[in-house]
């Protein structure tokens, strides 16, 4: 029973740092201090692993072509390998994709509607690109016209 009384403190432990990276990233200035702080923390963190379970969004997707399309200054991107994970207990997305051909990570806190996403822009150099933002906009059903 021991065990499953530390994996239970494990994945405490894990929402607890996933509170605190959502704290950082609705008050962050430099988004390279919360993304550097989702690496360190769950980069490796098999409590997270155990705790996902992909699960596709339509909007978050569409969310990171728009961020992409903003930062290459490309009105087409292409989408590959898109992996999309959900951890219900914190309304958590993480997870990575191709676009055009560059790598990109990302999270997304559903109940805040939030996230921050960091795209390689140069693969040699490490040259990296942050985006924070939101499914808003994209989200909202379009009322007709009164005209």
């Amino acid at each position: 029973m021991r065990y499953g009384n530390e994996r239970k403190q494990t994945m405490q432990d894990t929402l607890q740092k996933l509170a605190e990276l959502k704290m950082k990233l609705v008050t962050a200035t430099e988004f390279y201090k919360v993304i550097d702080y989702f690496h360190d923390n769950f980069g490796e963190n098999e409590s997270l692993a155990l705790m996902s379970v992909p699960k596709q969004n339509e909007f978050l997707q569409q969310s990171l072509v728009i961020c992409v399309r903003s930062a290459l200054k490309q009105q087409i991107v292409a989408v590959n390998q898109m992996m999309m994970l959900y951890v219900e207990q914190a309304q958590f997305y993480h997870g990575w994709g191709w676009f055009n051909y560059l790598i990109a990570n990302f999270f997304y806190f559903e109940d805040i509607d939030a996230g921050l996403m960091a795209l390689v822009v140069k693969p040699n150099s490490g040259e990296t690109m942050l985006a924070r933002f939101s499914t808003h906009l994209i989200d909202q059903t379009k009322k007709p016209s009164t005209n």
